[in-house]
């Protein structure tokens, strides 16, 4: 399950994968008298069987929060909240590296310059790229944009708040040949443009599930001024 604030309204969604084929429930709390809806169903078609790892991220200044959802048979879904309901995206993936843990991540561009734009990141068994990343150009889904890679179990992304720099790190699992790293990659500066791989750790790493072994999270930066620290 997850659960996100809407930026603008305060409400908060929690969401979670019910027992049945191609079902999540969702429910909202209204951030002020600690009362929640009712029960609410989003079915997704193209999943083949039950969410088995779920995210919302939420857009700052705004009440749109982006659901990912990957089943337990590696088909990887995605749905856009505005406020009022979802928007179903077509499949990205029937086939993820990984179902033992979160082996994608999302997250919103902060540079101004990018709006409302995310990125999408998995890893994929398909063929010998296996790092998927894919852009939410604020109204759909633009071509993706392999990298090289190994197999890989779990994936972490950040967006730097005033910088604009997008981070994802991305865990190699263990026993599925290579060196089993841990790598990163980046953009800056608004370009929307990754870099390569760079190994972190040249492994190696442990066996599945992986869970959640890394993190990534940007620095706080306080411009000090005549002595005083001055907040953006």
């Amino acid at each position: 399950m997850d659960v996100a604030y809407e930026q603008l309204t305060g409400r908060a969604m929690f969401i979670w994968g019910n027992n049945a084929n191609d079902e999540q429930l969702w429910r909202t709390w209204d951030g002020s008298t600690n009362t929640l809806s009712g029960i609410n169903t989003l079915t997704i078609n193209a999943m083949n069987t039950r969410a088995n790892w779920v995210r919302l991220v939420p857009r700052l200044n705004s009440n749109e929060v982006m659901y990912v959802v990957q089943d337990n048979g590696g088909d990887l879904n995605t749905a856009l909240w505005d406020g009022a309901g979802f928007t179903v995206h077509a499949e990205h993936d029937s086939s993820t590296e990984n179902v033992q843990s979160m082996s994608f991540d999302f997250v919103f561009e902060t540079h101004p310059a990018r709006a409302g734009q995310g990125w999408l990141v998995w890893g994929t068994s398909t063929g010998a790229d296996q790092i998927q990343p894919r852009r939410w150009n604020g109204a759909g889904w633009d071509a993706l944009s392999p990298k090289v890679g190994d197999d890989t179990s779990f994936i972490r992304m950040a967006a730097h708040p005033s910088s604009g720099a997008v981070f994802a790190g991305t865990y190699e699992r263990q026993g599925s040949g290579g060196t089993d790293d841990i790598f990163e990659m980046h953009q800056t500066g608004g370009s929307g443009t990754w870099t390569a791989l760079v190994s972190v750790w040249p492994g190696p790493t442990i066996a599945d599930p992986v869970h959640q072994r890394i993190d990534i999270a940007p620095e706080r930066r306080t411009p000090v001024i005549a002595w005083r620290e001055v907040f953006p």
